[in-house]
């Protein structure tokens, strides 16, 4: 009897040392998931980081102060780069969720905050390269709605689709660069609002939003 006593106690033990672990485990995971909603600050002496940071607490300002809207971020450090993710949730009368999300990259060398070109260059790419990757997985998404019969290709090719569906008259303009663990990232600015009755139509297919470009 003594000896079983004595593995309860080395049972008990093993579940609660079990338990200590996997409540670490999910801290870990919602301090690295968009779940912070705390102002971020750099910490660095310039210029363009103090513009930054006055942005960043402005976008706070705004989204806290809808009741319909909430915005969390996630960082990035990779090498030399700093990239601030933030995510701008709004809740739409039809119910649906529409996602913005909104990049910021910092060279730590330079304590600047690079540009889309800047960002490309790194990874030894032009806009013109990334544009034509973006455009390419669009038309594969383009592809899967016309097969699935959620738009027809004959009322509506791909260009149409380009601007009436996801609202894209600039590709230079609609999408945000990130440097995560050393890939280059790129977060679409689409319309993700459009809505009918009928159809549903973001009810029934997934949004392009984040882009692994390589």
């Amino acid at each position: 009897m003594k000896e079983l006593k004595e593995d309860q106690k080395l049972i008990v033990k093993i579940i609660i040392a079990l338990f200590i672990i996997t409540l670490i485990i999910v801290i870990i995971y919602k301090f690295n998931t968009f779940e912070n909603t705390s102002i971020p600050k750099l910490n660095y002496d310039s210029e363009e980081i103090s513009k930054l940071n006055s942005y960043i607490s402005s976008l706070y300002e705004s989204v806290n102060e809808n009741e319909n809207m909430k915005i969390s971020y996630k960082k990035y450090n990779s090498g030399e780069y700093i990239s601030l993710v933030f995510k701008v949730t709004t809740l739409n009368t039809n119910g649906i969720d529409a996602k913005k999300y909104i990049v910021s990259v910092v060279d730590k060398n330079t304590l600047t905050v690079l540009d889309k070109e800047e960002i490309a260059t790194i990874f030894g790419y032009d806009l013109s390269y990334i544009n034509g990757k973006i455009r390419l997985q669009l038309r594969n998404f383009y592809n899967e709605e016309v097969d699935k019969e959620y738009i027809d290709s004959n009322e509506c090719n791909f260009e149409c689709y380009l601007s009436n569906y996801r609202k894209i008259d600039d590709f230079d303009d609609f999408y945000y660069l990130s440097i995560e663990n050393n890939k280059l990232i790129a977060y679409l600015k689409l319309n993700n609002s459009i809505y009918d009755a009928d159809i549903k139509y973001f009810d029934k297919i997934k949004n392009p939003e984040r882009l692994v470009i390589n």
